[in-house]
């Protein structure tokens, strides 16, 4: 049963086995390819679990440019709401999930979290110790983040994470996958957060 979503059928797949495989890199628990129409939760979650990821998901769906951790926060406070006051009942994948994937398709999901937990821990500390972060709301310009020398703003470096990735910025002469890059960086190394995955997938 495929979920119709802004006019398109999604086809809801479930893993069967937890993602990253023997190796145990789980960078992700859920996917979407929007080229594919398609949603992938580890089917080896507890159902409910399961559910708040195709919620998660979803969000992903409806902006792809909101940042990682917004929608993780959004996803599943919205899901303990809607589930504490009966507003969805359980079992919500199960409703509407399409099968499992292939074999081959789940070496392709395999691969693709094992590469972003490398890339991710193939990531130094490269930027100075001494920049620090500014909780200040931010009007900068798009794609910027910097407040001034060495300090870094948290809110400007979440929006430039999203305009680099959604492309919602101008042409530039340094390449994207550059300025991918070095936000990545600052996420992990002045930021001290996990990088959104489709940051990390840029960088590559």
């Amino acid at each position: 049963m495929s979920m119709v979503i802004d006019g398109q059928d999604f086809k809801v797949m479930l893993t069967p086995e937890a993602i990253g495989g023997a190796d145990g890199k789980r960078s992700f628990i859920g996917s979407t390819e929007d080229a594919k129409n398609l949603i992938v939760v580890d089917g080896t979650l507890e159902p409910s679990r399961q559910d708040e990821v195709l919620l998660h998901e979803l969000l992903h769906i409806c902006d792809s440019g909101i940042p990682e951790f917004m929608v993780k926060n959004v996803s599943q406070r919205l899901y303990g709401y809607l589930k504490t006051n009966d507003l969805i009942s359980a079992g919500l994948v199960d409703r509407v999930a399409d099968g499992t994937l292939s074999a081959a398709e789940m070496a392709k999901v395999n691969k693709e979290s094992n590469d972003l937990a490398d890339l991710r821990e193939s990531m130094g500390e490269l930027i100075p110790s001494n920049y620090s972060v500014s909780e200040k709301p931010w009007s900068g310009a798009p794609g910027t983040y910097m407040e001034s020398a060495g300090v870094v703003n948290r809110v400007g470096a979440h929006y430039a994470a999203r305009d680099l990735v959604s492309g919602r910025l101008p042409p530039k002469a340094v390449r994207l996958s550059t300025e991918a890059k070095r936000l990545v960086r600052v996420y992990k190394e002045v930021l001290r957060e996990v990088p959104p995955s489709s940051l990390v997938r840029l960088a590559q």
